[in-house]
């Protein structure tokens, strides 16, 4: 016999429930927002992914892209068809979003039980400009924020109660970012790290400590195995074969270039760069060095240029970490449709209503993380305890702005965007934490 009181039970408690409420909204300013934009933007990047996604259907591994994004390109190559394929990925990614926003709810519930901050932060987290417009874009973005997301809860729910099974998930959703975007890996010692230190602060963890181990160690093996495989296709023993592009970008950029030990390179880059300022400049120079060497030669003076302009590299690094500061931690590059501009005036700029919903540069990150490291350390040598949440959140925010810095030449709002979810959580955290003593939440120092 079917229970119907029982089952009247749980609809209304389903009901009761703020996410269904909280989806609502978001799904519907969504629509409304995603109205007022061009359907779908394809960037230069999102022309190779659709290359890449040609490959890895004939078996392949593409010399520029890890292939979970391809993959997912071709599942809405086969569930819809080649006709309208821009806005059949975009139409996936969105319910991937949709996805993350319950993800991310239950993550702020991991942390707090103040429903208003519950509400509050994922209706931002569900409808903010600096996120959602990511969705229309062929990138892998949207894909990232969902992994980032489901990794946070996973941790979370592991810090609170660690079980083998979210253990091998927690590895298992490191592999599929680190094969999203290789600039994930910074992933991997993280939390080789993070299980170092259970090991040592929790023995009674010796079973999950294991598991943790194993898990790593397969998770380590496939890597390296993609990289064997690129290495026997496209003769580059790494997660892409193009990793040297960054770098050489960087070296023009910084004018470390000129420290090179190949004059002919020296001389075609001032060629091509001379006094000129944009961006742009450093990929002319580029594109100009692939039509005449090889990516080995390429390489191997990027590599030495920074070398031999160490005191000027690392200026040319502060400089930019001072320039980022000064920046949005989040960014929108869609374009509006042509009737927005008379009919919503007051919303013609969506860049600034994510600074509204966001108020936050990096300079305002370097302040946060520079205070939760103190307190990490402080807390760990006076209470020899170690607050799991907050040490997660700080590292990899840290780990993230370190990465873009350093690895990645440009466009620092966009390769921080998988962070935004932890920096809101560690906000709502720490909001918790002075306001109730973090009696809303169990097992944070260990």
């Amino acid at each position: 016999m079917i229970d119907l009181n029982r089952i009247g039970k749980k609809v209304i408690e389903f009901l009761k429930e703020p996410l269904i409420y909280i989806v609502i909204i978001c799904v519907l300013m969504q629509i409304f927002l995603y109205s007022t934009v061009a359907p779908h933007t394809v960037t230069p990047d999102g022309t190779t992914y659709m290359r890449a996604s040609e490959a890895v259907a004939e078996g392949s591994v593409d010399a520029a892209r890890t292939p979970v994004y391809p993959i997912f390109i071709n599942v809405a190559k086969t569930l819809f068809g080649q006709d309208n394929i821009y806005d059949n990925i975009v139409f996936m990614q969105k319910i991937v979003f949709v996805m993350a926003i319950v993800l991310f709810y239950y993550s702020i519930k991991e942390i707090t039980k103040n429903k208003i901050m519950l509400i509050v932060f994922t209706i931002i987290f569900g409808i903010s400009p600096y996120i959602i417009f990511w969705n229309t874009t062929i990138l892998t973005e949207t894909l990232s924020v969902f992994e980032a997301v489901l990794l946070g809860l996973l941790t979370l729910k592991y810090i609170k109660k660690p079980t083998r099974i979210k253990t091998v998930s927690i590895w298992g959703t490191i592999f599929l970012m680190v094969m999203t975007r290789p600039s994930f890996i910074y992933v991997v010692p993280i939390f080789i790290l993070f299980w170092a230190l259970r090991f040592i602060a929790n023995k009674e963890e010796f079973k999950q400590n294991i598991t943790a181990t194993i898990s790593c160690a397969v998770c380590v093996l496939l890597i390296l195995g993609y990289c064997s495989v690129m290495k026997k296709t496209h003769g580059e023993f790494g997660i892409t074969s193009i990793s040297y592009v960054n770098q050489i970008v960087s070296a023009v950029d910084s004018k470390s270039y000129k420290n090179g030990d190949n004059e002919e390179i020296i001389l075609k880059i001032d060629e091509v760069v001379g006094e000129r300022k944009e961006q742009k400049a450093s990929w002319d120079a580029l594109n100009r060095l692939k039509e005449e060497y090889s990516d080995d030669e390429i390489k191997e003076f990027a590599s030495n240029s920074i070398k031999n302009s160490k005191r000027h590299y690392i200026r040319y690094l502060v400089n930019k970490t001072i320039y980022v500061g000064y920046l949005d931690m989040g960014i929108s590059y869609v374009e509006h449709k042509d009737y927005v501009l008379t009919d919503y005036q007051n919303i013609n700029n969506y860049n600034y209503v994510g600074h509204m919903t966001m108020p936050i540069n990096f300079a305002t990150l370097y302040i946060f993380m520079a205070i939760s490291i103190i307190y990490l350390i402080y807390n760990l040598f006076k209470n020899k305890k170690i607050n799991w949440y907050i040490a997660f959140f700080a590292v990899m925010i840290t780990a993230n702005i370190f990465t873009l810095i350093v690895g990645a030449p440009f466009e620092p709002e966009r390769l921080f965007l998988a962070s935004i979810g932890y920096v809101l959580l560690l906000i709502i955290y720490t909001i918790d934490k002075i306001n109730y003593g973090g009696k809303n939440n169990e097992k944070t120092d260990l």
